[in-house]
């Protein structure tokens, strides 16, 4: 034979050697032999495999098989390494396990016994590797160092190994959970409350392992800590605001089961939808496109509040071109006496029914005279304006023979009011002490008929700014702006019938003119613009603040008085849209309702209590910081008696100061500090999201709160030491609010994610926040 052959001879006689004093010692796990490949031959036994390489995939480990007893019969070789023991393992190099000669080639001769040791000094002899057969010690004192209701952490001390370097493999229950140079490991994945048995060896870089040490861990009680994720169903009960027609129309033009599931997922994410532009109403007729109903009957029919402006104490704010444009005019001949009025020189509000110095005829008149002498109201006047202030002659077409009405604050009737007679005034003149006007009698349709000396003589109320930097300017509806774009506006009298008649045809009218009853575009609820507790806007000619005057009480109407107004419009209204009328039953809503402070908070909760309004709108909620306090404190008295309130964030008319985000941030941190779960009646939004899926900010589910606070002071203040920042905690979460001017910095009581300030777009786990001025932060456990 040649050199090749001898060598491999030698090398597999070594190789056999080595092994056969191993499980002599029986240190079979201890080694780690490497055999030469060979093809399949006949021999004196059978060839098992070893895997040789250490524990097998899902902790199974390895075995070496112990000494077989010698064959005579042939058997079949294995390809790989042949087991340790007395059956022989084929070569195809020529040599057997026990060290006994076999032919080149695949043809084997059979063979047993023990051959002689292995020729050291022989030529072409190659060494082996040095095997190392001693394990590792066994690492001490596995102890259980914290448990959550996922995870156990474990940690003991080194094991030593005669190579130097150990690794560790750690089992729960027999699977290997963790492959580690450390001395600690934490092992997730698991169930709360559950017991589990863990066992931690040591390992060389030979492959020997040490005796395992195990321990027992019970997992905590609780919900698995997992990183937070948004819901598809907002957390608390939405409404939107939805303004354009193109949107509604896109889905309204879906069919089949594309239209089923679009609708489904408005319904699931909003409970409300509203349409505030009193010119277009998109859920409508705006939306029908080829489909025989409207979008908003389609949500309706799912159980949706779907709502619409419409203005309910006075004359809405419309321009040239617009739906309602001209309303003024339609309230001057459909009903004259509903215009609100005021008593010129008539005493604030704190002086109740005192009127020396107002307003009133000097003598009697019968009812063909055409000039009046009145008391002036000089006194009265304010700075800048002349001595026959409030009275000014009607102007361009409202001056012409034979007008009849009002076109706008240029074109318009100047008018009085003396009992229950309207009067166009032509002209004016007088001094400090009395005025005259030269008038037409019997105006806007009513009698004129023969007054006594001193009665009083009532000025309109309009609708308009008292200066040029009021919050609706664009909207100012005084004659003073003495502009065509300019719509004039009127008071209304809604606690008068006729003012209720003709405030529940302009619904009709608005909704569908023309159209049989019942007809509202599919919408079910009349949101009904300024319907609170105090007046609005209420001017002169000049645009000057005024106290309108209210006939049922005498005097000048105060808070409690308007709200008595508002139910009685209200009792109206469901009258006249109800089935026996031929409408459905129609919901109605009160803007704007948010606190301003003082005594009003409760006058307009009542307003929404059972039986009253359906909703209450608090409009442009917590856009004044100053009023923070205030409006959460009716937040508290909304919440604890769950009341209909619609927390309307009005990002589309941001005058916080805030930024946009900042604003829902700080806006919806604020509901959360007093929101209630038996509180079912409350919606919170409005953010102009159309028909989109609310903010993600709106959708982290807190879970079900844990404390109910009945006042803002019941809500942990100082959360953050030296700060005023507030706490509410829920289930899963909390939420840190600071209404303050100076941003502060809260170390929190154990970590917690942070899913607003996000990293790399995925909730943030930390140990501090900052709260930024007049924000809030929401966190998650």
């Amino acid at each position: 034979m040649g050199a090749r052959v001898r060598d491999r001879r030698a090398n597999a006689r070594f190789t056999a050697l080595a092994l056969a004093a191993c499980l002599l010692a029986a240190v079979a796990a201890a080694c780690d032999v490497d055999f030469p490949a060979g093809g399949a031959g006949s021999g004196t036994g059978q060839a098992a495999a070893e895997n040789a390489s250490g524990p097998a995939p899902g902790g199974e480990v390895a075995t070496v098989a112990a000494p077989g007893a010698a064959s005579s019969t042939s058997g079949s070789a294995s390809a790989s390494e042949p087991a340790a023991s007395g059956q022989a393992g084929a070569d195809g190099a020529g040599a057997d396990a026990t060290g006994h000669d076999v032919a080149d080639g695949d043809a084997a001769v059979g063979g047993s016994g023990a051959g002689p040791s292995p020729d050291l000094s022989a030529p072409g002899f190659v060494a082996g590797p040095v095997i190392d057969m001693e394990a590792p010690t066994a690492p001490g004192g596995v102890t259980v160092v914290s448990t959550t209701p996922s995870t156990v952490s474990l940690s003991w001390s080194a094991a030593h190994d005669n190579a130097g370097s150990v690794s560790y493999t750690v089992r729960r229950d027999a699977a290997i959970v963790a492959v580690t140079a450390a001395t600690g490991a934490t092992v997730g994945g698991l169930a709360p409350a559950t017991t589990y048995r863990f066992t931690v060896e040591a390992r060389d870089p030979s492959g020997n392992s040490s005796a395992p040490v195990g321990v027992d861990a019970t997992t905590a009680t609780g919900p698995v800590a997992t990183v937070p994720q948004p819901r598809a169903v907002p957390f608390t009960r939405m409404w939107t605001e939805v303004n354009n027609p193109a949107d509604a129309s896109a889905v309204n033009r879906l069919a089949g089961t594309a239209l089923d599931a679009r609708i489904a997922d408005l319904t699931s994410w909003y409970v409300h939808f509203h349409s505030e532009a009193s010119n277009a109403f998109p859920l409508g007729d705006a939306s029908k496109a080829t489909s025989a109903t409207t979008l908003a009957e389609k949500l309706s029919a799912r159980g949706a509040m779907v709502s619409a402006y419409r203005n309910g104490s006075y004359v809405t704010q419309s321009v040239a071109g617009q739906l309602n444009f001209g309303e003024a005019a339609i309230l001057e001949s459909e009903a004259p006496l509903a215009i609100g009025t005021w008593w010129p020189g008539h005493k604030s509000a704190s002086s109740g029914s005192d009127s020396s110095g107002a307003a009133r005829t000097v003598s009697g008149t019968d009812a063909a005279q055409t000039t009046i002498s009145v008391v002036s109201a000089a006194g009265a006047k304010p700075a800048g304006a002349a001595d026959t202030w409030p009275y000014f002659a009607s102007r361009g077409a409202g001056a012409a023979a034979g007008a009849v009405t009002s076109q706008n604050t240029h074109d318009v009737v100047s008018w009085v009011r003396v009992d229950d007679e309207i009067m166009r005034v032509r002209g004016v003149s007088g001094d400090a002490s009395r005025v005259t006007l030269t008038v037409d009698r019997g105006y806007f349709g009513t009698a004129a008929v023969a007054h006594g000396s001193g009665a009083r003589v009532m000025s309109p109320v309009y609708i308009g700014s008292a200066t040029a930097t009021a919050y609706d300017t664009g909207y100012a509806g005084s004659p003073n702006v003495d502009r065509t774009d300019k719509a004039l506006r009127y008071g209304v009298k809604i606690w008068q019938a006729d003012g209720i008649a003709w405030l529940a045809g302009r619904i009709r009218s608005t909704f569908g003119a023309g159209r049989p009853a019942p007809y509202l575009q599919g919408y079910n609820t009349v949101w009904l613009d300024v319907s609170s507790c105090a007046t609005y806007n209420n001017a002169d000619a000049l645009g000057q603040p005024v106290a309108p005057w209210s006939e049922p009480h005498g005097t000048i109407a105060d808070a409690e008085k308007w709200k008595q107004n508002q139910l009685t419009k209200l009792a109206g209204l469901r009258a006249a849209f109800n089935p026996s009328t031929g409408y459905p039953a129609i919901r109605f809503t009160a803007n704007n309702l948010a606190s301003q402070g003082g005594t009003t908070a409760a006058c307009r909760n009542e307003e929404m209590a059972p039986g009253n309004f359906d909703g209450g709108v608090l409009e442009h909620w917590l856009q004044k910081p100053e009023m923070w306090s205030a409006q959460m404190d009716q937040s508290f008295q909304i919440q604890t008696q769950d009341l209909p309130a619609i927390y309307w964030v009005k990002t589309a008319e941001n005058s916080s100061g805030l930024s946009v985000d900042q604003y829902k941030r700080f806006a919806y941190g604020s509901f959360l500090l007093s929101r209630r779960d038996t509180a079912v009646k409350t919606q919170f939004g409005g953010m102009n999201a159309g028909l989109a899926q609310p903010d993600e900010l709106f959708r982290w589910d807190l879970g079900p709160e844990i404390d109910r606070p009945a006042t803002l002071s019941a809500v942990a203040s100082q959360a953050c030491a030296g700060t005023n920042v507030y706490r509410r905690d829920f289930t899963n979460g909390f939420v840190l609010v600071n209404p303050s001017a100076t941003a502060a910095t809260c170390t929190l009581g154990s970590p917690a994610y942070d899913v607003v300030n996000k990293t790399g777009g995925a909730p943030t786990l930390r140990t501090t926040v900052t709260v930024g001025a007049r924000d809030a932060a929401l966190l998650m456990h």
